[in-house]
């Protein structure tokens, strides 16, 4: 499909298939050089200076948080390397992105929202109602999503603030929620609490159970549309990708994989009709695949030679990024999204995370940590 000459391979994770497909039909992986990316940094001053190359020109860039320019090449540090950033948001129109400079234990009362240019000074936003760990910006702008723990309680609790910073709608929880998410075009949150789905609605005085069941639940995020979840779901150490329609509605396993083999938070192409996925199996050889979400053409992107860590399709759907370990190290890498053209694209000893592509699909923002 999509042109492609189409092989049969043994799959890295021994067992991983569609629900309803038994067998794994995977693709060839064509593989391109780095030279692309031995481009420049531009750090926060605005400043530009070349990157040093440890034998490849993959980049080089620092920051504990920083945007890539994945067409230039140039990176933009926004937090100074060792200084811990809980999960950053960009704005819907992609001019600023809000993130929570946190302490050791990964909490904060204050916002930041930054330039990712890094060309205007930061704004600090005060929100002493919450220690966060989290901010998500609302679809249409208005809200910035706070997620986090009553100040001196492990209870959880979500504050709206203004980007201006007056305070919104609060919701008390009994647990400290694991990660929040907004419905696409909605006043709408998904919630992740003591491994179980919630939405809630903003103004409402609780959120509501998504699904019913005792299983598992890790790994959520809102299909484009905001019409379904995808997650993970199972029992111990066997989680298989579902989908869920709506709010409780259909419910759809979409992979079978054998005990020992872990997948890893699942990344919506942007009609919806795919999921990208990590997995990790048995054998220790992991590889990133794609498959349908009615269950059909499962399709292995990468060759299971190096461990997967985020996935993260591109708003326009062209691409895919992920942070693989090589050698000890866990870089940034980017691919089409059929899994041709993989390019190494950072060469750190600092660890890599995807926090998310720009609304228009140019950047990418990138979470680094000491390994």
């Amino acid at each position: 499909m999509d042109g492609q000459q189409r092989v049969h391979a043994s799959s890295a994770c021994q067992g991983i298939r569609p629900a309803v497909v038994v067998g794994a039909v995977v693709l060839a992986v064509a593989v391109c050089g780095c030279s692309r990316w031995a481009q420049g940094h531009s750090g926060a001053s605005g400043r530009t200076h070349e990157t040093g190359t440890r034998g490849s020109s993959a980049l080089q860039p620092t920051g504990a948080l920083y945007v890539l320019d994945t067409s230039s090449g140039k990176a933009t540090e926004l937090v100074e390397p060792g200084c811990p950033v809980g999960r950053p948001s960009w704005s819907p129109d992609g001019a600023r992105i809000a993130y929570v400079p946190a302490d050791a234990d990964h909490r904060s009362r204050e916002l930041v929202l930054a330039d990712p240019s890094g060309a205007q000074p930061s704004e600090r936003l005060s929100v002493p109602d919450v220690e966060m760990g989290q901010v998500e910006w609302s679809p249409d702008g208005r809200w910035l999503a706070c997620r986090g723990s009553v100040p001196g309680d492990d209870r959880g609790r979500i504050v709206l603030v203004t980007p201006s910073g007056l305070p919104g709608p609060s919701v008390a929880l009994e647990w400290r929620p694991s990660y929040v998410f907004w419905y696409p075009g909605s006043d709408r949150l998904l919630l992740g609490l003591a491994l179980r789905l919630y939405s809630w609605r903003v103004g409402d005085e609780v959120p509501r159970r998504l699904t019913e069941g005792e299983h598992d639940e890790s790994m959520a995020t809102v299909s484009p549309a905001g019409d379904a979840v995808a997650l993970l779901r199972g029992k111990g150490d066997v989680l298989q990708l579902w989908v869920v329609e709506g709010e409780g509605g259909r419910e759809r396993q979409i992979t079978r994989i054998p005990r020992g083999c872990l997948l890893i938070w699942p990344s919506w192409s942007p009609d919806g009709s795919r999921l990208a996925f990590g997995a990790i199996g048995s054998s220790g050889a992991p590889s990133v695949f794609s498959v349908k979400t009615d269950c059909s053409d499962l399709r292995q992107l990468t060759d299971g030679s190096h461990q997967v860590r985020n996935v993260a399709w591109s708003p326009g759907g062209g691409l895919v990024a992920y942070v693989a370990e090589r050698q000890g190290q866990w870089d940034l890498w980017l691919m089409n999204s059929d899994g041709t053209g993989q390019v190494q694209v950072t060469c750190n000893p600092e660890r890599e995370g995807i926090a998310g592509w720009s609304p228009d699909g140019s950047k990418l923002l990138v979470l680094q940590a000491e390994p």
